[in-house]
Parts: structure tokens; C-alpha cells; sequence
């Protein structure tokens, strides 16, 4: 038997956020562990569940590549070096219940004993049965668990397995924004993120805002602007720490609102409808919050005119934009 340290993979560390030492510890506790032969292969793989749990998939593959064992640990916090642990005590075991079957394989039959009267015919022993090694270990650990489902990170889309709470986010922020004909406005912003299916989120929100002093619009007094908008979002995973990681949304809605233009010598309302997409980049802070920045653009669908404090007729642009930053927090 040419007994052979195995060779190991820790593959996707990118969830810990000890990498380097767990990847480390794995490498230190198997470097004694030994394989019945050549080419035999220890991995370990670190995914995340649904709620964003690190949870270790380990699989011992022998010099042809069959897979020998397997395994699926579950972890707590953002660290794997537990994991790692847990990981080499069981391909530990592994590896020693299969140096034992290979070793009892290789040992020769008993030899008949001597016939205690001459002339006797000694009776030859009943060969030795072999034992094939065992498809799961045996030795001091339970049989692995089944392969559990895939992790919402497998698909291009952020969503949630059957049984699992939707998402529910509430928020509030300020904007900053231009397009309305009444010069740049700012004001504040509340908002809600529902998860509806499939992967889509509906994001309503209420918006109204007021003509900067410091940026007064050409030929007007004042302004001022409030709509309602709706979008619908695909918010997209990634692999990442839980709670101090990213999020992107890509959206696409519109505004249903009015604009009031005041002039010297009066003031006129404005009915406002746009379309447009929107991008939402979304930073976890601890917990539930998070910090948004998002974009908006869109295309003013009613285009209406009114007269200047030159008595000018002015059209609201064709094309208008606004940038938001809010806090929210989920409250699933």
C-alpha cells in the first residue's frame, strides 16, 4: 500500500472573513492524515444559506476521482476557521477508516496449523473473505448529511426559498434634482422595499421638494415639486460578509406629480409624469440598516409650458434626473 498525504482545495474563501487562517488550519491538521494511495483529494467549499449563514461543504474524492465521502457543516458568524476544524477532524476520520480497510485487505490468510499426528492430513483453512471498504465512515462520526439546497447565490437573482420570510424595507432620505422647469430643487424622500417574487422587489416612494435659494431658477421665483413614484427592481446577489456587504437594484418606474412655478405675477401648477430607470447601490451598515445612494432619470412624458417673469413661454425639459441618499432598514 503506498500510503500518501492527500492533496487539499479550499475553494471559495471569499465569505470568510478569515481566510487566510482557516485555509491555514485545514492545511496544518491534515498535513499528518495519510490516503491509501496517490491522488486522493480533500475540499472544502464555503458557501452561504438564505439567511446569509457561512456553512462549509466538504468532499474526499480518491486517485480516480470517485467521490469516497461528504460532508455539509454549518457555521455561526462571519469566521471559518470553526469550520476548518470540524473539517479536518472528519476527513481525519475518513482517511484513517480507509487506511484500516485498505491495510486488512493486504494482509496474507492464516497459515494451516501443523497436523498433531503423524500422518495425519492437516485441514486447510477456509480462505480469508475480503471486505470492501465502506462507501461511509464508520469510525466515530455520523453519515453525511444530504446535500442541501442551493443557496439563493446560485442564481443571477436575489430571491427566497419556499417557506422563508419576503423582504420588507422602510426608509427615508433627501434628494437632490433638476428637470422640472423650475430650476434645481431639493427635498426630503420616504420609501419602501417589497419583495414580491421571482426575484422582483416594488419600491413606492413619496418625493417633494423646493427651489434652492442658493440656485434660483432663471426668470423665477420659486418652485416647488411632490410626486408619487413606483418602480419595479431586480436586486442582485453577491457573495460577501453578512451585514457589511453591497447590494445593486435595477429599477424602473415612473413619477405621477405636480410642479408649481411662481412668478411675479402669479403662480402656476403643472401636472409632471415621467419614465424612467433608476439604480439603486445599497451598503449594508450593521443589522438591518443600510445606507442608499440612488440615481434616477427620467423622460417627462407631458412637456407643459408656462410663462416666465419675462412673460417668456418656457417648456419643462424633455429629459430630467435626481440623485438620492436615504437610510433603510428591513423589517422582515
Amino acid at each position: 500500500m503506498d500510503a500518501e498525504p492527500p492533496r487539499i482545495v479550499f475553494e471559495s474563501p471569499s465569505p470568510c472573513r478569515d481566510a487566510d487562517r482557516a485555509e491555514r488550519l485545514l492545511h496544518d491538521a491534515l498535513s499528518s492524515s495519510r490516503a491509501p494511495g496517490s491522488g486522493w483529494l480533500v475540499t472544502m467549499r464555503i458557501e452561504r444559506d438564505a439567511q446569509k449563514h457561512l456553512k462549509a461543504t466538504a468532499r474526499i474524492d480518491d486517485g480516480d476521482g470517485v467521490a469516497v465521502a461528504d460532508r455539509s457543516l454549518d457555521g455561526e458568524g462571519p469566521e471559518c476557521a470553526g469550520l476548518a476544524k470540524a473539517v479536518s477532524v472528519w476527513a481525519g476520520l475518513v482517511l484513517d477508516s480507509r487506511m484500516q480497510a485498505a491495510a486488512s485487505l493486504e494482509q496474507p490468510p492464516p497459515t494451516p496449523p501443523a497436523s498433531p499426528v503423524p500422518g495425519a492430513q492437516a485441514t486447510q483453512a477456509p480462505p480469508a473473505t475480503a471486505v470492501a471498504p465502506s462507501s461511509t465512515p464508520t469510525a466515530g462520526w455520523p453519515a453525511p448529511a444530504q446535500p442541501d439546497a442551493k443557496t439563493p447565490e446560485h442564481d443571477w437573482y436575489l430571491h427566497h426559498d419556499a417557506g422563508q420570510g419576503r423582504a420588507f424595507e422602510i426608509g427615508a432620505g433627501t434628494f437632490l434634482m433638476t428637470g422640472t422647469g423650475g430650476g434645481a430643487l431639493a427635498g426630503p424622500t420616504i420609501f419602501a422595499v417589497i419583495e414580491g417574487g421571482n426575484g422582483i422587489f416594488l419600491r413606492p416612494a413619496l418625493a417633494f421638494g423646493a427651489s434652492l435659494t442658493s440656485l434660483p431658477p432663471s426668470d423665477v421665483r420659486s418652485s416647488m415639486w411632490g410626486a408619487a413614484r413606483m418602480d419595479a427592481c431586480l436586486r442582485l446577489p453577491g457573495l460577501y460578509t453578512r451585514h457589511k456587504g453591497m447590494q445593486l437594484d435595477l429599477c424602473g418606474g415612473t413619477d405621477v406629480g405636480v410642479t408649481t412655478v411662481t412668478i411675479d405675477s402669479g403662480t402656476t401648477t403643472l401636472p409632471y409624469w415621467d419614465l424612467g430607470p433608476s439604480i439603486d447601490l445599497r451598503g449594508e451598515l450593521a443589522s438591518n440598516f443600510s445606507a442608499v445612494l440612488r440615481m434616477v432619470a427620467g423622460i417627462e412624458v407631458l412637456r407643459e409650458q408656462f410663462q416666465d417673469s419675462n412673460s417668456t413661454t418656457e417648456t419643462v425639459p424633455l429629459v430630467g434626473g435626481r440623485i438620492e441618499l436615504a437610510l433603510s432598514w428591513d423589517i422582515r
